[in-house]
């Protein structure tokens, strides 16, 4: 099954750009947030739940344990946080952008990756991996070599003729590389082709010394390909068949038109610039 080819949702677009308002409601109680038969929870390396996701009298609600609730309030897709606490404002902010904001696009009908991504010459090159793999330090990295930043840790992208097109969304860089400069937030949304997928995976063993680095670059076939995507879709909700059914067609779609590529290199800190050359070259280099 094919994914129905259309052009971008420029109600998605419009929803991306609006700005999240919040209020304060010292009533609701953050700290008692519980897990629906039909919510998804999502958590930390270390179990601890930071967001349940669910759908509300048919709208998607967004629940931040410790922070407050972002909803949909109607059918135009316009969205509102509450907060317990006006400490929290800041933190619900980020968490919109990071994390509630994409997973409401996807409810809406956009469809969402854990990646991060910088747009080349021919598009945009989403990486993805495992926490902890280096997608977010190697985007950064490479935006400091000339290639835009678009993703941090969440890309989404929207349907096309023929197509799909990466919907970068406002945020703010979070890399242990970059902690001594600051990190400006990265404003407004912008569109532009989804060129290409690479996979990142560290070989095992612990940190190499530089002259030991080694990167290995495949490109899949597209049935390899849609079987390496999987692990990194997000979905707001897997009750609804009909919904997932449209999203599985859209990335067997993106498993056959695009490149999607592996990278396998093994961790060293003085390595990075040997592995944004590899990027460049492989990946980037696209026409």
């Amino acid at each position: 099954m094919r994914a129905v080819s259309v052009a971008p949702d420029v109600s998605l677009v419009r929803r991306a750009a609006e700005p999240l308002v919040i209020d304060v409601d010292e009533s609701l109680d953050t700290t008692s947030f519980s897990v629906g038969p039909d919510a998804i929870a999502w958590t930390t390396e270390d179990g601890e739940i930071h967001a349940i996701c669910e759908m509300a009298s048919g709208l998607p609600r967004v629940l931040l344990p410790n922070i407050g609730i972002i909803r949909v309030v109607d059918e135009t897709g316009h969205v509102r946080g509450t907060v317990g606490n006006a400490t929290r404002v800041t933190l619900m902010q980020e968490a919109y952008h990071r994390f509630a904001l994409p997973m409401i696009l996807q409810a809406a009908g956009a469809e969402m990756l854990h990646a991060s991504g910088v747009l080349g010459g021919a598009g945009v090159v989403a990486f993805c991996g495992t926490s902890g793999t280096g997608k977010s330090t190697l985007a950064f990295t490479l935006s400091r070599r000339h290639h835009p930043h678009w993703a941090d840790d969440s890309l989404v992208f929207l349907p096309r003729q023929h197509a799909f097109d990466a919907l970068r969304l406002p945020f703010r860089p979070r890399v242990e590389v970059a902690s001594t400069e600051p990190l400006e937030f990265i404003s407004g949304t912008a569109l532009a082709p989804l060129a290409a997928i690479a996979i990142l995976q560290r070989h095992p063993g612990g940190i190499v010394k530089s002259g030991e680095f080694h990167v290995e670059v495949k490109r899949h076939s597209p049935a390899d390909a849609f079987r390496a995507i999987m692990p990194h879709i997000y979905s707001f909700h897997l009750s609804d068949h009909k919904r997932n059914a449209l999203m599985m067609s859209r990335y067997f779609d993106i498993a056959s038109r695009l490149a999607v590529f592996d990278i396998r290199f093994t961790p060293c800190l003085d390595a990075l610039p040997k592995l944004c050359e590899t990027v460049e070259r492989t990946c980037l280099s696209l026409g």
